[in-house]
């Protein structure tokens, strides 16, 4: 699946917050003939709305993502780099941050690396 500039991803996220208001989530899916599919998750980002919910990020899941989020467009660090620009260490419970944010979909595991 190509890499798709954040601006792009907002536009998406634009899209299902104005056709769909108060919507809880879900997935764009392109139907690529003779090819996979390409999924992209549209969560429902409460920083926007004001509102608590169980997809708001932990304190070191949002540091992971800001760090993710200083880098230049396109590169992609190891967990272990991730941990040092958030200032955490990389032990188990970042581990488990980054894949809870992973499965959610707030960030992707390239193996080796992640990115937004």
């Amino acid at each position: 699946m190509p890499d798709i500039p954040p601006t792009d991803l907002r536009r998406i996220q634009e899209f299902a917050d104005t056709v769909f208001p108060g919507h809880q989530g879900g997935e764009l899916v392109l139907w690529l003939p003779g090819r996979a599919n390409a999924v992209f998750p549209v969560r429902v980002y409460l920083a926007d709305h004001g509102e608590a919910d169980a997809d708001a990020l932990s304190e070191i899941e949002q540091a992971a993502v800001d760090g993710l989020r200083g880098l230049e467009q396109g590169r992609k660090v190891t967990g272990e780099e991730l941990a040092d620009i958030a200032e955490y260490p990389f032990n188990g419970r970042f581990r488990e941050a980054l894949a809870g944010l992973v499965r959610r979909g707030v960030m992707k595991n390239h193996r080796p690396g992640y990115s937004l």
